[in-house]
């Protein structure tokens, strides 16, 4: 099953560092924590939670603390929330849990709550005027064609399918 995750997690997040500083000489130790947060509207890891934490180890010695300060954070937008119990990386109040919740399925679905939410307001604002910017829409069609290639390839690499 390990193979599935290569189709679910976008495979352009590996490991990214900051080139400018590492090439300035600057130590890599001194280079700042690097982390991206990628919001999904399907279940990267197939265990029906919203909240993934995935950060680099040292697989040969997984005993021996190893921390390059890269990590990834998966939303699932659909997912039961996990960000209270008792294994979880991260503890959220129960109204920053909910307005999380909340900001996920606006995301998702453009669906707001009843209750006023201002962060939600604030994103909707920005997309909108992002909306009607030509160059914008010109570059988001572009990655968007780039992108659908790139998955239907490697659905067709996973899934052994030839031309």
């Amino acid at each position: 099953m390990g193979n599935i995750y290569k189709l679910l997690i976008p495979q352009d997040i590996g490991a990214l560092h900051d080139v400018k500083r590492l090439s300035s000489g600057e130590k890599y130790d001194e280079l700042p924590n690097f982390v991206s947060i990628i919001i999904l509207s399907y279940d990267p890891f197939l265990a029906g939670d919203m909240y993934y934490e995935a950060s680099t180890i040292l697989t040969t010695h997984p005993d021996i603390d190893y921390d390059d300060g890269i990590s990834h954070i998966f939303l699932y937008c659909n997912g039961r929330p996990n960000f209270d119990s008792h294994d979880s990386a991260i503890n959220l109040s129960h109204e920053h849990s909910k307005k999380l919740q909340e900001m996920l399925k606006y995301i998702v679905s453009g669906q707001k709550t009843s209750a006023p939410n201002n962060e939600i307001d604030a994103i909707e604002d920005i997309v909108a005027k992002i909306k009607n910017c030509k160059e914008v829409i010109d570059e988001f069609m572009r990655q968007w064609a780039i992108g659908n290639l790139q998955n239907i390839e490697r659905y067709r690499v996973f899934w052994g399918i030839k031309d």
